[in-house]
């Protein structure tokens, strides 16, 4: 992978890369005590992204021996809890609770007494959409720092119900500096989960559960740290 670029004064840095090929899913099937098929229920769908996620850390004669680290993290389209595709969706529903899309994010964190907290930034962007009872609301990651309660969503066939509920957060950004002389002797930069949450799974024919699942997601946070003594 070689020294960060334009790196030319031999000191330290340090440099990784990391990525998933193709989509990992997660998938729920379901028969009823009868034996009838009420399909599958797609839990997860993570594709992977198009270029790997990458940090690397630098520290810079340039810049009067400053620390620089940067860090970024970018996921290919993400589908979350779909209803068993046998039983009767809701209308409105477009096949899953929760999708993710274009989501992106990064941070960079300067520690030197050359440097300023202007330099210190975390951004993020995409868009979360997720069931309202009725249809879809969109939160763009670029403004998001919320916490959501998604609608519960069922299905039915005959007498079986599957019913997701859940809530999560989204987004989120900060940075923060420690002033030393005339610069920075500390600084970190964190960019939030895209989508960090927990949900609710249920299916039931009458009396009989069939399944009774919490289901866990991070889609993962990026944090740049930086500093000098």
């Amino acid at each position: 992978m070689g020294p960060p670029a334009a790196d030319s004064d031999g000191l330290e840095w340090g440099r990784g890369a990391t990525g998933v090929a193709g989509t990992v899913t997660a998938d729920l099937a379901l028969v009823d005590p009868g034996g009838t098929d009420l399909g599958t229920a797609a839990l997860a769908a993570i594709a992977g992204p198009a270029a790997p996620d990458a940090a690397e850390a630098d520290r810079q004669a340039s810049s009067a021996q400053s620390a620089v680290a940067g860090a970024g993290h970018t996921l290919g389209p993400v589908s979350l809890l779909g209803l068993p595709s046998a039983m009767a969706a809701p209308p409105g529903w477009a096949g899953s609770l929760i999708t993710v899309s274009n989501a992106s994010a990064s941070a960079t964190a300067d520690a030197g007494p050359a440097e300023s907290s202007a330099t210190t930034q975390a951004t993020a962007s995409g868009t979360v959409s997720y069931w309202t009872g009725t249809g879809y609301s969109v939160l763009s990651l670029s403004t998001a720092n919320r916490d959501v309660v998604v609608a519960p969503a069922s299905a039915t066939l005959g007498s079986c119900t599957v019913t997701i509920s859940g809530s999560f957060s989204a987004g989120g950004t900060s940075m923060s500096t420690v002033p030393g002389g005339s610069g920075v002797v500390g600084a970190d930069a964190t960019a939030g989960s895209p989508l960090q949450g927990s949900f609710h799974v249920q299916a039931a024919c009458g009396a009989v559960l069939l399944a009774d699942l919490t289901v866990t997601i991070d889609l993962g946070a990026v944090q740049a740290q930086a500093g000098v003594a």
